[in-house]
């Protein structure tokens, strides 16, 4: 199937948001056991409360401290990815005193090929 043709793609399959943060540990622990990754760094939020829980495994012995820069700099990339996210995706008070909700709008209409 092809967009182009003006068919949609096959619905995507749901993705359970629990079962996909498991992964992603899963993952990182088979990269740390096969001496792949170090200096691991983790963030997370509690469910109800909202408080953040943060800690990293970044000691001199896995990251000397003048390489603690080259991590600071992944996490102002992150933090600009993550910027740019909430920017799509959060809802925006105009100046009419409407909102808009990007995740609300409509799809755009697919264009046939000329």
């Amino acid at each position: 199937r092809s967009i182009v043709r003006g068919e949609p793609p096959p619905p995507a399959e749901p993705i359970d948001p629990k079962e996909c943060e498991l992964q992603m540990l899963r993952d990182a622990e088979k990269l740390v056991e096969g001496d792949v990754l170090e200096g691991v760094i983790i963030m997370g939020r509690k469910k109800g409360t909202q408080i953040f829980h943060t800690n990293h495994a970044l000691n001199q012995t896995t990251v000397p401290a003048n390489e603690l820069w080259a991590f600071i700099g992944v996490l102002h990339g992150l933090a600009m990815e993550l910027t740019d996210i909430a920017n799509t995706r959060s809802k925006e008070l105009l100046e009419d005193g409407s909102i808009s909700d990007p995740e609300e709008l409509e799809e755009p209409e697919e264009m046939e090929p000329a």
